[in-house]
């Protein structure tokens, strides 16, 4: 009888995986995917000696981290202004600003390219119209009255027990990543942060932000009417309930409910007596030419064949792969990364593979699978702004990023509409 086991792939030790010689010519490496992944894994491998051949089937480099298609479907083709013949308006990038102080591993690449930032100055409007629960959030000013962020007052006690249950989960997520030890004293919160210490055992990587927010007072009507809406515009989806609580003061820090002079300013500016912006995110100095200038720097040294789909990556027997393009060019290289999706690189690996491997390579789900309309950005660019309720229409397109109603429908369902103000948004 034969026995198949599941062997894993031990690097340095594994055939295909044995190190590669040292030197200043350390073999080639092919790199399939020219988005962010790709350029980076092209870079760091230019840097250590490697001939680096990538492989981007668009006609640029960059994927997805330097344009963002914006469609709708109701406003396919009716729109005069900057729209294709497929509906589509193309922005400069989907993210136009990040805090530096949680994406380092990106800061510090910018600060090695010398890709200058400058300081993105945010400020989030809410407007509910919902009944009995009617009133407007700055959320970068803590302050309020009868008139101005009135929605602190009608939620104050949920604000409160929001406030203690982010506090809970930051202290929480503090003793399992071991943030009270002597080595990790003045250590700055990351991104990274709750893979560390002891990080993968606290029980806040499972449960839920709202069942922790309940469970301090808060209530069903404040999750919907205020914490949904105003980060649903971040993470592109409208159902935030089964969000772990140990991202709780991750946004927190970057986008705060509960602002403090740590991450957000308000006073007196030449745009508004009462301005607000939160302070936490910088973006590229020149916009557009920032970040297409990162990926041009990415690449530097790399044998960059954009136009080019790769139709196999073939293993011989001296454990070397030919790649094949559409171009029917062929090139011999020690290794292949493959940055794209894995049913692509699935299609492009002609062996026969294991239950295990299709099962892997085909089950994989991406955002970017899904059509806007199953909770993902739906969203068209125009210039009409009388979505935009009259009496704070002329404050917020003065100093606003991004406005965002809330009303109630018929059958009593909470209905979230938000508006980009790239007027503010993009230098």
């Amino acid at each position: 009888k034969c026995f198949f086991f599941i062997f894993l792939t031990v690097p340095g030790y594994s055939k295909g995986a044995e190190p590669l010689p040292q030197g200043t010519k350390r073999g080639t490496v092919a790199v399939v995917g020219g988005g962010i992944a790709g350029c980076g894994a092209a870079w760091m491998l230019a840097r250590d000696g490697f001939d680096v051949v990538l492989y981007e089937a668009r006609p640029a480099t960059s994927g997805n981290a330097r344009t963002f298609d914006w469609v709708d479907d109701v406003w396919r083709k009716t729109s005069t202004t900057n729209v294709d013949e497929e509906g589509r308006v193309k922005s400069c990038v989907s993210v136009t600003a990040w805090p530096s102080l949680l994406y380092k591993n990106y800061t510090a690449l910018l600060k090695h390219l010398n890709v200058e930032t400058c300081a993105m100055p945010l400020s989030w409007f809410l407007n509910s119209k919902v009944p009995g629960y009617e009133g407007t959030l700055w959320g970068a000013d803590p302050n309020s009255d009868n008139e101005f962020n009135t929605l602190r007052d009608v939620f104050r006690d949920d604000f409160r027990a929001y406030e203690r249950a982010e506090y809970f989960a930051r202290r929480c997520t503090d003793f399992f990543c071991l943030a009270w030890a002597p080595w990790k004293r003045g250590d700055s919160r990351s991104m990274y942060t709750n893979h560390t210490g002891l990080g993968l055992l606290n029980p806040l990587n499972v449960v839920p932000l709202y069942t922790v927010f309940r469970a301090f007072g808060g209530t069903d009507a404040w999750w919907d009417i205020v914490f949904t809406p105003y980060y649903t515009a971040s993470f592109l989806v409208d159902e935030l309930r089964p969000f772990p609580a140990v991202f709780g003061p991750i946004i927190e820090a970057q986008i705060p409910l509960n602002p403090t002079p740590e991450n957000s300013w308000h006073g007196a500016s030449d745009r508004a007596e009462r301005d607000c912006v939160l302070t936490t995110c910088v973006t590229w100095k020149d916009a557009g030419a920032g970040i297409r200038g990162v990926f041009a720097k990415l690449v530097e040294g790399v044998d960059v064949r954009v136009d080019t789909r790769v139709l196999q990556v073939q293993l011989l027997e001296d454990g070397r792969h030919k790649v094949v393009d559409e171009h029917d060019d062929a090139i011999i290289a020690d290794r292949v990364i493959f940055a794209c999706p894995s049913a692509a690189a699935a299609t492009m690996i002609k062996k026969p593979r294991t239950y295990l491997e299709n099962a892997i390579l085909s089950t994989v789900v991406y955002a970017d699978d899904h059509h806007p309309a199953t909770g993902h950005m739906h969203a068209v660019m125009h210039s009409d702004s009388s979505v935009v309720d009259e009496k704070y229409r002329a404050e917020f397109l003065r100093r606003g990023s991004n406005y965002v109603e809330v009303t109630q429908l018929q059958d009593k369902s909470i209905n979230i509409e938000n508006q980009y103000n790239f007027g503010v948004q993009t230098p």
